[in-house]
């Protein structure tokens, strides 16, 4: 059975990380982008979110923006978020390395989150640069920044911008120091999020993948599971006694 193939890989690895993609967080309701049911179905994201659409639009960017922003108003951390936040708490593994922007980890009890694509828990002025917090974003309209009346962005990454740098660096090193890199719910297409696995193998490590679609990493890993995301880290808990 693949699932404890898997334990046993954690039970031997001293530097686990997890890497979560939109896979992880569509089992608390949150639609993914790139499926047929996804958010970019019928719509080019450089037209309604990206860095170039708010500065030129500011009120048709919040109106496409506002309908993701409504459906994590309610969305709860599910069995894999907790699953995960339990194996840091007992450690198993050193961080949490994610392209998701929902702050589900944290409130499962994830405590070293690495967000790539960073937070809908913030928010940055496209004119001071100051950062404040996401309930800003809440209301209608355009959010103002309450230090120079500028448009606030989303403290996330809107197509256009780079990732943080230092975000990112860290990632890497992580994923350069790792024995183990745990992919859950990627479809490791979007680069440079998807180099970090392959970082860990050109470094001797082990890869794991669990994921419902093929993803290009597939014939390296030396555990695959195609399941739910859900199911697979219960029963991995259950195996482990956690």
């Amino acid at each position: 059975m693949e699932v404890v193939r898997l334990v046993r890989l954690l039970e031997g690895s001293q530097r686990a990380v997890v890497f979560t993609g939109a896979g992880v967080s569509t089992e608390s309701g949150i639609p993914d982008f790139r499926s047929s049911q996804g958010l970019w179905r019928d719509i080019d994201p450089m037209k309604v979110a990206s860095i170039g659409a708010l500065r030129e639009d500011p009120e048709a960017f919040y109106a496409f923006y506002r309908r993701r922003l409504g459906m994590l108003e309610a969305v709860k951390p599910n069995r894999a978020h907790e699953v995960i936040a339990l194996l840091e708490e007992r450690g198993y593994v050193r961080a949490v390395i994610t392209q998701n922007v929902d702050g589900l980890h944290q409130k499962a009890g994830s405590r070293r989150v690495l967000e790539l694509h960073g937070s809908l828990r913030k928010t940055v002025c496209l004119d001071c640069e100051g950062e404040f917090g996401g309930e800003l974003l809440a209301g209608e309209g355009v959010p103002e920044c309450p230090r120079c009346g500028g448009v606030l962005k989303p403290g996330v990454v809107l197509f256009g911008e780079p990732l943080p740098n230092d975000v990112l660096e860290e990632a890497y090193e992580l994923s350069r120091q790792a024995d183990l890199h745990i992919v859950l719910g990627s479809s490791l297409v979007v680069s440079p999020a998807n180099t970090l696995p392959q970082v860990t193998l050109a470094n001797g490590g082990s890869l794991a993948i669990v994921n419902l679609e093929e993803t290009p990493l597939d014939l390296y890993a030396d555990v695959l599971i195609r399941a739910r995301l859900g199911e697979t880290m219960d029963a991995l808990a259950r195996e482990m006694g956690l």
